[in-house]
C-alpha cells in the first residue's frame, strides 16, 4: 500500500480540524490562559542572579593594584607560603598549582 503527501496533509488537516472544533464550542466560556507566579524568594533569586551575572569576571581595579605592587617589588612570597599553597592542594586532589 502506497500512502501519498496529499493522504498525509489531508488526514492532518482533519485531525487540526477535529482538534481545534472540540476545544472551541459555540455558547462556552473561554479559557484563562496559563500564568505563572513566581513567590517572592524566587523573585529575588532572579534579581541576585541578574545582578551576579552582571557583575565583570575579572575586578580590573584589584589586578591593577597587584601590578603595581608587583612591577614596584612590594610583592613578596615566602617559601613557606608557596609550599603550603602546594600542600593544600595536593591535598585537595587539584592537578596543577
Amino acid at each position: 500500500m502506497h500512502i501519498s503527501n496529499t493522504q498525509i496533509q489531508k488526514i492532518f488537516e482533519l485531525h487540526l480540524h477535529k482538534i481545534h472544533v472540540s476545544s472551541v464550542r459555540p455558547g462556552s466560556p473561554a479559557r484563562e490562559p496559563d500564568q505563572l507566579t513566581l513567590s517572592r524568594q524566587a523573585t529575588e533569586m532572579q534579581n541576585i542572579k541578574r545582578f551576579v551575572s552582571a557583575l565583570p569576571d575579572i575586578r580590573q581595579d584589584k589586578v591593577c593594584e597587584l601590578r603595581r605592587t608587583i612591577e614596584t617589588g612590594g610583592y613578596q612570597v615566602s617559601d613557606g607560603d608557596i609550599a603550603s599553597a602546594i600542600l593544600t592542594s595536593a591535598k585537595q586532589g587539584e592537578v596543577g598549582v
